[in-house]
């Protein structure tokens, strides 16, 4: 399991990665639940969809460094994010995971102690 870092504090997150073509195009399709603890970690992306999915996300683009450029609550299903250009990376989570967690633009996440470079 990777060690995920919000603002340099250990953070509680079950990261997956899609890092293929098929891996990031099916995502969570296909799944009726996401617990607090999932994330699934996209790259490269810069723009994420919610077709063929039951529930709604939280969706944090993130640059090269892991620094949080965009951020999307509760996006429902069946929807098409923005296209963030400088995006080079997406975690997607549960709803709600945002507010609970109050993660704002800027904040930085890192996995294993290591940015997205």
């Amino acid at each position: 399991m990777s060690k995920v870092f919000l603002n340099g504090t250990a953070i509680d997150w079950d990261i997956k990665y899609a890092d293929t073509f098929f891996t990031r195009l099916f995502g969570w399709i296909g799944k009726v639940e996401i617990n607090e603890s999932d994330a699934l970690l996209l790259k490269p992306c810069v723009r994420i969809h919610t077709f063929g999915m039951r529930i709604d996300i939280d969706v944090l683009f993130l640059d090269h460094l892991g620094v949080i450029l965009h951020l999307t609550e509760n996006l429902k299903p069946n929807k098409l994010s923005p296209n963030i250009k400088k995006a080079r990376s997406v975690i997607e989570l549960s709803a709600g995971t945002i507010r609970r967690m109050n993660i704002q633009l800027g904040d930085k996440i890192m996995i294993n102690n290591s940015s997205f470079l």
